[in-house]
């Protein structure tokens, strides 16, 4: 089990929360790469594939059968 270090820093704009396990940072301040052209070919890709393919029948059943949260 690991445990978390919580940092919390409140700044005039905005409020930045970072959380550090094993020498990794994870942050709320991350550049949004939704229109950044390798992404959005990689989606295109993968609507085409859904489209021409479908969902697998296994992954439907389960998705159908599933506990709402």
């Amino acid at each position: 089990m690991y445990i978390l270090k919580t940092q919390k820093m409140v700044s005039e704009t905005k409020q930045l929360v970072k959380t550090e396990s094993l020498g990794v940072t994870i942050t709320n301040e991350v550049k949004d790469h939704g229109n950044d052209p390798y992404f959005v070919k990689k989606n295109k890709q993968a609507k085409a594939f859904i489209k021409k393919n479908g969902f697998p029948k296994e992954l439907l059943l389960i998705l159908k059968n599933r506990i709402p949260v």
